[in-house]
């Protein structure tokens, strides 16, 4: 008898507040015409559903926590992999300067020791003759002066007129080739 008043008196059950404004409960009552065997089933398979989709959120919590773990490992990764492209990236710049300017001294230098190789190519077409002229006149030298002394076999006049006439004809290469130089003016030649 005690379940009929207590079917009677508890109508639904539902989330009601009772009580005053100032001092609120909240109660639970069962709905018309539906038993609390039914009624406490359906909270139970509401609450096993809420347990569900809590542990199915936990879970996709989870997940989410280890992609962005993931994501924070490959987002490191990736910046310590641009910084290190970065400094290679540097690094290849300053050799690639390097090397530029290397070539362009090279280049320097490599068109300086061709207009060497070439001014010494000029000198040498002007000094060659007078490496002859040179032996010329030493011979003519010790001609004139076995001649000088009266030295036997030393003193062949032809000689002396050789080295005379090979001693001026040098003169004028050697004043070309010193003009040529800077060494002397033409004033002066």
């Amino acid at each position: 008898m005690a379940e009929g008043h207590l079917a009677r008196a508890v109508t639904t059950i539902s989330r009601s507040q009772v009580g005053t404004s100032s001092d609120p409960n909240i109660a639970y009552g069962n709905e018309n015409g539906v038993s609390i065997l039914q009624t406490l089933q359906r909270m139970e398979s509401a609450v096993a559903e809420l347990e569900e989709e809590t542990q199915v959120a936990r879970d996709e919590r989870r997940v989410l926590r280890e992609e962005r773990r993931a994501l924070r490992k490959e987002t490191s990764r990736l910046s310590q992999e641009a910084r290190v492209s970065r400094a290679e990236a540097a690094s290849s710049a300053k050799q690639t300067s390097r090397l530029s300017e290397q070539e362009r001294i090279s280049g320097e230098q490599n068109a300086y020791l061709t207009r060497q190789v070439k001014l010494l190519g000029e000198e040498i077409t002007i000094l060659k003759p007078l490496q002859e002229s040179t032996v010329t006149i030493r011979l003519g030298s010790f001609a004139y002066f076995g001649r000088k002394e009266n030295l036997d076999g030393i003193g062949n006049h032809s000689v002396i007129q050789s080295r005379n006439a090979t001693a001026h004809n040098s003169d004028v290469i050697l004043d070309v080739c010193l003009f040529k130089r800077g060494l002397i003016r033409y004033d002066n030649a």
